[in-house]
């Protein structure tokens, strides 16, 4: 019986532990280029059914799918059991004819609801013109039409403080293979927000004069010019890694592939944006602001209105639209004489965006009238540049109407307040406190801690802790010095982080980098496992280690085989046959085996 009330009552546990809100989500390309093969993918994280899913695809032509893959993980993080699971549906499509479409939302039923995934819209670009396609055939140099660096601005006449957007992106018809020496430019006389400020270089493809580029937004910029004049936004500059075919002739694909290309290195860098800026026109009112922008709002409330004399009163007022509000000053507000005030307290919740900065600013006074009476809190208002009317435009707060009446006791209530910051109120009904009575527990006064056994038993105590730690120090710091002993235990550790790497990449769709990162942690473990020096990196060596140490040869066979698959998927991928799933799975499988099997 008792059996069966543990077991329900795990259940339950896992039942809770498990539920979770299902997210059903589509991806895809931003833009395709016509006749081009994409991938739409659907995820969700529940264990849904590929028969219960339903997708409009008319848009486009599908060539396959839906192809499914999943997986799990369980986890116990202080004694709490988490569930993870992840379904996924990919369709590869391919454009048929240029234009911009959307894929709208699709369906999926699971346990009896029905959910919803979020509308893609794609663009499809046209094919390079004939002339551009020749180009990009040709193996000759890097010319500054294949590559190039542009900064883009989405105004160059302005009036103080009021927006605009600057963009470094990066454009290419050719294999980059990494970017460094990276400088964006310099923002003098500006105020200046990252809007994007990519991790990773993200391409998406885009058309310019007939030609299409893979393009990156390397820095995205909200500025906010601080001076009239004209300002400069700087030069932006960084080499690119080019991996171009070498002219040695044509070689065979699987004898000596690698060597038919070369890293070429080239400097790139954007021209320096010239900005007008325009001051603010004549006129300012007295209780201008600073600031520009358009729909900007304010407003004020009040909790209560009728009080009791020496009760506290919240004003809160709000600042809303689209300006940068986080220049306006804290508003003074003209309080009865009769009224203790504290500083505001003030909470940003504004958003930086391409279209300026949105969200509200919120004000908040407390208040304490000290005698009764009818009281009036003022209107307040501010006054901004509206860059749309290019006016000046004033917005005010109502005033309030209070009524304090007479405390309660109000003649013996005493106040005390924290005037170091005036921000907590204390009201003390009682300054006195009566004595305590009841049994104690006393101490003579000649017994000191001192004079005690555990006092004098510490010190014992303490001798042996420090010795311990002293051995267990110097045995920590023994093994950290042998450096191929700390690589041989750490091979496995590291290679799965690589692997975690790979499968993230694996899921965005990365193919090349995510072949590039199995290959790493392949490499990574046979290097420190087999305490490889880099000289020594070639199969023939690490498969006569691995023989010495008495490796199955069919594990010989499969390393060496997942590392041909690897390396041809990322310059070949039609050699590879298999899908990057099962290259995943038979890597995880691989390097677990090879430390089992290989002698510590």
């Amino acid at each position: 019986m008792k059996r069966i009330a543990l077991y329900i009552f795990f259940s339950l546990i896992v039942s809770i532990a498990f539920g979770q809100d299902v997210t059903f989500t589509a991806s895809a390309p931003n833009a395709v280029v016509v006749g081009n093969q994409f991938r739409l993918t659907y995820s969700a994280n529940a264990d849904v059914n590929s028969n219960e899913l339903r997708v409009d695809l008319n848009a486009f032509r599908t060539l396959a799918g839906p192809s499914t893959s999943s997986s799990s993980s369980v986890s116990i993080i202080n004694g709490k059991m988490t569930k993870e699971v992840s379904k996924t549906f990919t369709y590869i499509m391919m454009a048929e004819k240029e234009g911009t479409f959307t894929i709208p939302a699709a369906t999926i039923k699971h346990k009896g609801k029905h959910y919803q995934s979020n509308a893609l819209t794609i663009k499809v670009l046209a094919e390079d013109a004939p002339q551009a396609q020749k180009t990009q055939q040709s193996s000759g140099g890097i010319s500054s039409s294949d590559v190039f660096l542009r900064t883009t601005v989405t105004k160059r006449k302005v009036f103080q403080q009021e927006y605009l957007v600057s963009t470094v992106k990066l454009y290419t018809r050719a294999n980059i293979g990494g970017v460094d020496n990276v400088q964006f430019p310099d923002y003098n006389g500006f105020l200046a927000y990252d809007l994007v400020k990519p991790s990773q270089i993200n391409y998406t493809i885009e058309n310019v004069n007939g030609k299409n580029y893979n393009t990156a937004i390397l820095r995205q910029t909200l500025l906010y010019p601080q001076r009239s004049g004209k300002l400069s936004i700087g030069e932006a500059k960084l080499d690119a890694v080019i991996r171009i075919r070498s002219n040695r002739g044509q070689q065979d694909l699987f004898g000596d592939f690698f060597s038919t290309y070369q890293d070429v290195r080239k400097s790139l860098k954007t021209k320096a944006q010239t900005i007008t800026v325009d001051p603010f026109p004549a006129g300012k009112p007295a209780n201008f602001s600073g600031i520009a922008g358009n729909g900007i709002k304010i407003n004020a409330t009040v909790d209560n209105t009728t009080v009791k004399a020496n009760e506290p009163i919240t004003l809160k007022i709000t600042l809303s639209g689209n300006g940068n509000l986080k220049l306006v000053n804290t508003p003074s507000i003209d309080f009865p004489a009769d009224f203790e005030t504290y500083d505001p307290k003030v909470n940003n919740n504004l958003k930086n965006t391409s279209s300026g900065v949105r969200g509200t600013r919120t004000f908040e006074y407390l208040v304490i009238p000290r005698y009764a009476g009818n009281f009036t809190i003022p209107s307040h208002s501010i006054s901004y540049f509206d860059v749309t009317s290019k006016s000046y435009k004033t917005v005010s707060t109502p005033s309030f109407d209070l009524t304090v009446e007479k405390g309660e006791g109000e003649e013996n209530t005493n106040v005390v307040t924290a005037f170091a910051s005036k921000e907590n109120v204390k009201f003390l009904g009682k300054d006195i406190r009566f004595i305590k009575t009841g049994d104690f527990k006393l101490i003579p006064l000649n017994k000191f801690l001192v004079d005690s056994t555990l006092f004098k038993l510490s010190y014992l105590i303490a001798l042996v802790l420090f010795v311990g730690l002293l051995i267990l120090f110097r045995t920590v710091r023994k093994n950290n010095a042998d450096t191929v002993r700390v690589k041989h235990k750490k091979a496995n550790k590291m290679a799965q982080k690589r692997m975690k790497i790979a499968q993230s990449l694996l899921k965005q769709d990365h193919n090349e980098k995510f072949y590039e990162e199995v290959l790493n942690a392949l490499w990574g473990y046979l290097s420190n496992k087999l305490n490889l020096p880099s000289s020594q990196h070639n199969r023939d060596r690490v498969k006569e280690i691995l023989r010495d140490q008495e490796v199955d040869e069919v594990l010989i066979t499969e390393m060496n085989d997942l590392l041909d698959m690897c390396e041809f998927a990322r310059y070949a991928p039609s050699a590879v046959t298999v899908s990057n799933q099962t290259i995943y799975d038979r890597s995880i499988e691989l390097i677990s085996s090879l430390d089992a099997a290989i002698k510590k």
